[in-house]
């Protein structure tokens, strides 16, 4: 059997890397969300439209739905 030792100041390194880049990550996700919520989404109220635009910009159309009972 082969017995390897880590030096434990490289595992430090790896785990701060490793920490580093998973915090601009998430940072980065965040900025990038941030700027979509600030666009508004057109309202249409026409089925047929909103298809034909859809279909234009290959997205899917969200059709909101309710009742008062």
């Amino acid at each position: 059997m082969h017995e390897f030792s880590v030096d434990p100041s490289a595992t430090i390194l790896v785990v701060r890397t490793v920490r580093f880049a998973a915090f601009a990550l998430s940072g980065g996700l965040a900025l990038v969300s941030a700027a979509a919520a600030r666009e508004a989404l057109p309202w249409v109220d026409d089925y047929s439209r909103a298809v034909v635009q859809a279909r234009a910009k290959n997205v899917p159309i969200f059709v909101e739905a309710w009742a008062p009972w």
